[in-house]
């Protein structure tokens, strides 16, 4: 009876240590959905979001995910990818979203693109993309804790159509801000809203290779560890770009939790300083971000002002001074302020919560892009390849004499829209790109089309080429003539009938 106890009591032990080194999420239902699009048939490649869903499919496995993937997926393909997802996660414990490609925000409303998207009008958008929402709310109402990455703020040329051809004011770079719709709810961004992420050079971009140095690390909490993935990013992009997160979690998530262990040792009291230190970084990171948000949408130079008195060594402090400079600036001061118009982000955004901008902001911002198209225009018609009135308007003959530049000039272009890298190309060429293009009754001349002429007693006829002038039929005055069709006189000759014709006597 002893040794039964005995027995019983070192198989209980077993399963103690058995459960205290399995793996945690093991009791948890995980299921991520990760897509990556990158080889976009109507906008510039994308050259890492395939390696970044990759890398990030593989991790999300090694953390006791149930893993949907795809890369490069068209409309079709990408629903029916979301559908199963979005069966799979019935009564799921975690639900994570990554999505790594183009994305579109029209009205503060985002969107993500198909590999064959294809915007021409606003109303597209209901047939070429997926909204972000529906996917948010598929995780949402299934799962207990759910979870969204984007590194989906890229500068997107899908959206420079649509914002040439409609009346929609406030299409933007990068996405809109989301919010949780529910309690359980982690977002980041791989930048703030509105604002417009770096691809990167290598093989992943900044924002998914913080991610997949930091997502493993084991017993960091999410929050502690978008911390570290923020400061990674900031410092790699030479703090270009500042990652963005909000949450309505209720308890702590952790990818890797930490493994209890019998005796385990209490962390340094220097770890715990250094995490309260992050925390209190992020924190004020975070309001300054809010603070700026406000301050630039307000276009008012006092609160600008206001913002630089409260943050004057901070991450927005020289954006905006030069925000500030815009604003006070004279006329004779437009040619300065061209050298920060990198880091200004389009007026027309929408702010956190408050209107829409006002008319001068947005005919501004019209008004930039009907001068970007003037200057496009001009250096094609420059170069030769004639794209008509440099009117600001881009139309049909415009995006021919693209085609015709980029044939000739032996150029590879994903997009015949206008942008700042085409008006970049177009001056570095200093002589004729395109060919001239006489007609056949002109010949080329000293660089121009000029009429063809012909010798004496020779005329130049359509096809260009010169041929005898017909004689010109001499003149018989005007007395002598007679209406070709008035019989003077009839008289019957030979059983036929006769008639004087210009003093002659004609007979039938």
């Amino acid at each position: 009876m002893r040794l039964l106890s005995v027995l019983f009591s070192r198989i209980a032990l077993l399963l103690m240590l058995a459960t205290a080194f399995a793996w945690p999420a093991m009791a948890e239902k995980r299921v991520a959905l990760v897509i990556g699009n990158g080889n976009y048939l109507k906008a510039a490649e994308l050259k890492n979001p395939v390696n970044d869903a990759s890398d990030m499919a593989e991790k999300l496995k090694s953390l006791g995910f149930d893993v949907v993937s795809g890369t490069n997926l068209g409309h079709k393909k990408l629903l029916e990818t979301v559908k199963d997802f979005s069966t799979r996660i019935e009564g799921a414990d975690v639900a994570l979203f990554f999505y790594a490609g183009h994305a579109v925000q029209v009205d503060g409303v985002n969107y993500i693109a198909p590999i064959d998207t294809d915007i021409a009008r606003e109303s597209d958008l209901d047939f070429e993309t997926i909204s972000l929402e529906l996917i948010r709310r598929q995780m949402e109402r299934s799962a207990t804790t759910s979870i969204v990455l984007l590194d989906a703020c890229r500068d997107n040329p899908l959206t420079r159509r649509l914002g040439l051809r409609t009346r929609s004011t406030s299409n933007s770079k990068g996405l809109a801000r989301l919010e949780p719709a529910a309690e359980g709810t982690f977002i980041a961004f791989a930048t703030q809203p509105d604002n417009v992420a770096l691809d990167g050079k290598g093989r992943n971009s900044p924002f998914t290779s913080a991610l997949l140095k930091n997502i493993d690390r084991e017993g960091v909490e999410i929050s502690a560890m978008m911390t570290d993935v923020r400061r990674d990013v900031y410092e790699t992009t030479d703090q270009q770009q500042l990652p963005w997160t909000n949450s309505s979690l209720l308890g702590l998530f952790y990818f890797n939790p930490q493994k209890e262990v019998a005796a385990k040792e209490p962390a340094p009291a220097s770890d715990d300083a250094t995490n309260d230190a992050r925390n209190q970084e992020l924190k004020q990171l975070e309001q300054e971000s809010a603070d700026w948000t406000i301050a630039e949408k307000s276009g008012d130079a006092a609160i600008i002002r206001q913002f630089l008195e409260k943050y004057p060594n901070g991450v927005y402090a020289r954006l905006a001074r030069f925000s500030l400079e815009r604003l006070t600036s004279t006329t004779a001061d437009k040619a300065e302020n061209q050298q920060v118009a990198s880091l200004e982000k389009p007026a027309d955004t929408r702010s956190q919560q408050e209107s829409d901008p006002t008319p001068q902001v947005a005919a501004r911002d019209k008004e930039a892009e009907k001068e970007l198209v003037r200057s496009i225009q001009s250096e094609l018609s420059r170069v030769g390849c004639d794209a008509g009135k440099a009117d600001g308007i881009w139309g049909r003959k415009s995006e021919q004499a693209v085609s015709r530049y980029a044939k000739h000039g032996g150029l590879k272009l994903t997009s015949l829209e206008p942008d700042e890298s085409l008006l970049k190309t177009l001056q570095k060429d200093k002589g004729r790109i395109c060919p001239l293009n006489c007609s056949a009754r002109e010949v080329e001349k000293n660089g121009e089309c000029v009429a063809k002429t012909c010798e004496s007693g020779f005329r130049l006829n359509n096809a260009g080429e010169c041929v005898s002038a017909p004689v010109a039929a001499k003149k018989v005055p005007a007395q002598k003539r007679a209406s070709p069709t008035k019989r003077t006189t009839t008289t019957k000759r030979s059983g036929g009938n006769c008639f004087k014709f210009n003093g002659q006597l004609i007979c039938d």
